[in-house]
């Protein structure tokens, strides 16, 4: 399962007590972890990733990591941190393309900058998600 948490206010501030919060899970061994040291990434049943101010240098920070990062997929290609920091990115298809009033899948230019942004993800190892799709 996978928790998003969708950080509304200040990250740096909101973090460590997600962090804190999460305790109880972590103690149980219910987070997913990944161990920066050794490399090991151990799936378990829930997957904390956090988006919106989410502050990736606290994620990044975080050793071992088990709260991860919704990377915003407009911008992967800025980046130097992949599936480790962030399992997922995504970003509003309303962001990507404006006003969706004249919606069309078939737009190749639309079609292309999809693809493109999967691809970047792709070769990072994240997998890719958009939401504010048209209804």
């Amino acid at each position: 399962m996978q928790l998003v948490l969708d950080y509304k206010t200040d990250g740096v501030a909101l973090h460590p007590f997600v962090i804190s919060y999460l305790s109880h899970l972590r103690s149980r061994n219910l987070l997913t972890t990944y161990d920066e040291f050794s490399g090991n990434y151990t799936v378990r049943p829930i997957t904390v990733v956090c988006t919106g101010n989410c502050p990736v240098e606290l994620v990044q920070a975080q050793d071992p990591r088990d709260v991860f990062l919704d990377a915003p997929l407009d911008k992967l290609d800025k980046v130097d941190y992949g599936w480790e920091v962030a399992p997922m990115a995504s970003m509003s298809l309303r962001k990507l393309f404006g006003s969706l009033g004249a919606w069309n899948l078939k737009n190749a230019k639309r079609l292309n900058e999809i693809k493109r942004l999967v691809k970047i993800a792709r070769e990072k190892g994240i997998k890719t998600r958009f939401w504010d799709a048209p209804s």
